[in-house]
């Protein structure tokens, strides 16, 4: 017979019916008298009567069936006792972390705020979505994390791992005089306490433009002064050199939708009229 699966009440009563059957049929007006008299009667009520009864859907027998099809793909008995897996719907939380048997498992930046469906077991976590394993982790103890770095975006794995290096490549790759206001934002020993300030003017770069965030940088850098509100004023407020930077566009006139030719306003000069049909004449 099937054992029940685990919280799976409706295979209790499959069970049962498997226990009253057994119990009918192989036990019933059977003088038994102790334990090895009835595993022997077992055996041979399985080999002999019920294996080979033909089967009400199939009409194999079962003794049959399984000699020649189910033997050849059995494996060998476990020795180690069976791993029962632990399943829950975790919600994936702001930092990407879900949590899973009192133990944080990162995930995918895009499935904050999913709920997923987890299977734990003494090595390792999974998690699924419609079915599909998404991913995985080894399982650590309560109260522990594991963490994959590729999970984060590459921003915030790099403020997380305080990688300040990363954010003067982002500033260099917008302009010279940028990467150079950066890495003098972060000349002091303790860099990670000022990345939020480079990405503050990064966030200037993309606000008002490269040019004139360079512009200011390089003002700055000239007279030694390095605060990132500083150069958010300057180029408010329009510093000399950023006016001469940065040009005003001029200012274009739109050509009238419906505007006519000059003739269709000019009046005839007197004498125009005479003069043309004398020519004629």
């Amino acid at each position: 017979m099937d054992p029940a699966r685990a919280r799976r009440p409706k295979d209790k009563a499959r069970v049962e019916g498997s226990v009253r059957y057994v119990r009918n049929d192989c036990f019933a007006g059977e003088l038994l008298c102790d334990l090895e008299a009835a595993r022997t009667r077992g055996v041979r009520w399985a080999r002999e009567e019920a294996g080979l009864e033909p089967h009400r859907t199939s009409r194999r027998r079962p003794r049959e069936h399984f000699e020649a099809v189910e033997r050849a793909a059995l494996k060998p008995a476990p020795t180690a006792p069976y791993d029962t897996p632990r399943w829950s719907k975790p919600q994936v939380a702001k930092d990407q972390h879900a949590q899973v048997a009192l133990g944080l498992y990162s995930l995918p930046h895009e499935r904050v705020g999913q709920r997923l469906v987890a299977r734990a077991d003494s090595q390792t976590v999974r998690f699924y979505v419609d079915g599909a394993v998404v991913k995985t982790h080894p399982r650590v103890a309560d109260g522990e994390r594991s963490t994959d770095p590729a999970d984060f975006p590459a921003k915030k794995l790099a403020t997380g791992q305080r990688d300040e290096q990363f954010f003067v490549r982002l500033a260099r790759d917008e302009d010279e005089w940028i990467g150079k206001y950066a890495e003098a934002l972060l000349d002091l020993k303790q860099p990670w306490m000022r990345l939020r300030r480079v990405q503050a003017l990064l966030g200037l770069s993309r606000t008002y433009g490269i040019p004139r965030v360079a512009t200011a940088c390089r003002v700055a850098l000239e007279v030694q002064l390095v605060d990132v509100r500083r150069i958010e004023r300057m180029v408010q407020q329009g510093h000399p050199e950023l006016r001469a930077a940065v040009a005003p566009a001029g200012r274009v006139v739109p050509f009238p939708r419906h505007l006519r030719p000059a003739s269709s306003y000019a009046l005839p000069r007197p004498g125009a009229t005479e003069t043309t049909e004398e020519g004629r004449a």
